[in-house]
């Protein structure tokens, strides 16, 4: 039986002194048509869904059913959708994967948005199929336009562990690339085994040839569960122990 997506081990050189032997990722290649957020309360590999972990989410206990998200989750058949990128009160402009359709063909676009309905308006005529929130990697930018002009005004740096800007902590990391092959739009989904800081993301989809990418929420949230080429299941539950309840996933639909 057919199994919609692959996956492989990359490994590249560290981008930082805080990365200096090296990054190792899990990379799972799907169509981008198979992609969909959903809302699940708990460690992806306790669900039986495929797929890697989704957007942040604010939680007072990680061995419990977070409290809210703080990210968009938006799914076209959704009952349960999440609506803004912050919370209700406090909107942020961040960057937000959509796919949509026109005449049959399924799409995909990163833009800023605080709300779902931002991405609705924008989308005008064609069909919203799901949107995804996160935060923009800016892929073509320098990394110093990008921390300053793109990072920082999706107020990212409020976010510290201690007094280090979150983009510089050493941890796992999550997020989707998306990218055009032989006509047909890709989504690469892709979570960091070792240690990674984001210039290390954003490194690896210039490295898989992505025009643009998304950041998910990482550490011990940095999850995924796919099939292999034999109908394996091979999974990670992040780096606590047991692993975090997380928020929402990107599931990879439609697999036999």
């Amino acid at each position: 039986m057919a199994i919609n997506h692959t996956a492989e081990n990359i490994t590249l050189a560290g981008t930082s002194a805080y990365t200096p032997v090296g990054v190792n990722w899990k990379v799972i290649r799907t169509k981008i048509n198979y992609i969909r957020p959903r809302i699940i309360n708990q460690p992806i590999i306790n669900t039986g869904l495929l797929g890697i972990n989704g957007g942040f989410f604010s939680s007072g206990d990680y061995n419990a059913r977070p409290s809210y998200g703080v990210s968009i989750n938006w799914n076209q058949y959704g009952t349960d959708n999440y609506l803004y990128n912050g919370i209700s009160t406090d909107k942020i402009s961040r960057g937000t994967l959509f796919i949509y359709e026109i005449n049959g063909i399924q799409y995909s676009q990163i833009i800023s948005a605080a709300q779902a309905s931002d991405v609705l308006n924008y989308a005008q005529n064609a069909t919203v199929m799901a949107i995804i929130g996160g935060g923009d990697l800016a892929l073509g930018m320098t990394e110093h336009n990008w921390y300053w002009n793109v990072y920082k005004g999706e107020q990212w740096d409020n976010l510290k562990f201690g007094i280090i800007d979150t983009a510089l902590v050493p941890t796992s990391r999550t997020g989707i690339g998306i990218k055009t092959e032989g006509g047909e739009n890709i989504a690469y989904l892709a979570v960091s085994t070792s240690n990674a800081v984001l210039a290390d993301l954003r490194q690896l989809f210039d490295y898989l040839g992505c025009h643009s990418a998304i950041f998910l929420d990482g550490s011990g949230s940095s999850q995924y569960r796919y099939k292999d080429s034999n109908n394996n299941i091979v999974a990670y539950g992040g780096t606590d122990s047991p692993s975090r309840y997380i928020w929402n996933m990107i599931q990879i639909t439609n697999v036999n």
